[in-house]
């Protein structure tokens, strides 16, 4: 089955493990509980997110109702919107990998010249930066030459990109598609996180490490530096071969 991989990839990483990428083909994947843990610290403003891995259930008033229990009495509370969430401890034991995959209205035209817009490149900065900037220009190399390796570890990937929802008024995986494959939430967060345009890699088993490294041979078939983030401003694609 071929991997749905989109047009263009970017790898924004941490300058220290900048060589052992680009010169060893190593890709880095850290576990999920690492990305839980840093709402705790951080809020949900940046990488973190407490419900990395969860399933969201939208609470509709219309349709279902609330109520405290208080000396055997139930008190309906009125609401006007909400949800509920569910995981499993399992789910701080993936390994995880992000890029940024940007859509076509993140670009301006100029003279048949696709430039990334002024506000995305700010959004990018918001979280990226003081780091390098990967260009995989080879998508689906990449992700085949990363699968292959991963077989012959013995490892399964789900990849794709992340969906985003209004957890106020949709319930965006089903429940039991989430009951027999919980790997599939990780492929939907808050549209507070839509800035990020995340595409993911995710083991599709939990590992009981803080990280693992995927050795990629021929890194550099698939792969450009870009150096820093304000290189994008110059940074475009000719429409004409779209």
């Amino acid at each position: 089955m071929k991997i749905p991989v989109p047009l263009l990839l970017f790898k924004f990483i941490d300058k220290e493990y900048l060589s052992d990428f680009l010169n060893d083909g190593n890709l880095f994947l850290k576990n999920t509980g690492y990305f839980i843990d840093l709402e705790e610290k951080y809020g949900d403003t940046i990488f973190g997110d407490k419900y990395e891995g969860s399933h969201f259930r939208h609470i509709d008033p219309k349709r279902h109702s609330l109520f405290i229990e208080y000396e055997g009495k139930r008190i309906p509370i009125e609401f006007e919107s909400g949800y509920s969430t569910k995981n499993y401890e399992s789910v701080r034991h993936f390994q995880l990998t992000c890029f940024v995959a940007p859509d076509l209205e993140d670009f301006i035209n100029e003279d048949n010249k696709l430039f990334f817009k002024n506000s995305v490149i700010e959004e990018l900065k918001r979280e990226f930066k003081d780091r390098a900037v990967i260009l995989i220009h080879n998508p689906n190399g990449f992700v085949e030459a990363l699968k292959e390796s991963a077989e012959k570890n013995n490892l399964g990937f789900k990849v794709g990109k992340v969906n985003y929802f209004d957890p106020r008024s949709e319930t965006p995986l089903d429940y039991k598609e989430f009951e027999k494959d919980i790997t599939l939430a990780f492929f939907y967060k808050r549209k507070t996180y839509q800035y990020q345009r995340e595409f993911r890699i995710v083991t599709q088993q939990p590992i009981k490490k803080d990280y693992i490294k995927i050795h990629i041979r021929n890194i550099k078939d698939y792969v450009t530096l870009i150096n820093d983030i304000d290189a994008l401003t110059d940074f475009h694609m000719i429409k004409d071969t779209l």
